[in-house]
């Protein structure tokens, strides 16, 4: 299993993210975070734009579907994509995307 964690600039794009998730059986629920700050350096000026996170835990086998969907649908949007592993988790809430 992993945390699989998405920052987008447009918040129709996050909801439209969580919807196919939860209806594709990617994940069992979604945590989303609206109106986050990201800083990055580029050609060594600081640029600051607004963004919406989202996080889920799902199969670490369903990862490259995911990335892949999100890719094709999202990518002008989307500025960074990664999961970490899960170690511990109450597993019984994972029954749903079948564990």
């Amino acid at each position: 299993m992993v945390n699989v964690h998405l920052l987008v600039t447009k918040r129709i794009a996050i909801e439209e993210i969580a919807e196919w998730l939860l209806k594709e059986n990617l994940a069992v629920s979604v945590e989303i975070d609206w109106s986050r700050e990201h800083f990055i350096l580029q050609n060594d000026e600081l640029f600051k734009e607004t963004v919406h996170k989202i996080s889920f835990i799902t199969k670490a086998s369903k990862f490259s579907l995911i990335e892949q969907h999100i890719q094709s649908e999202f990518g002008d949007d989307l500025k960074e994509l990664y999961s970490e592993p899960v170690i511990y988790h109450n597993w019984n809430a994972m029954k749903d995307i079948g564990m």
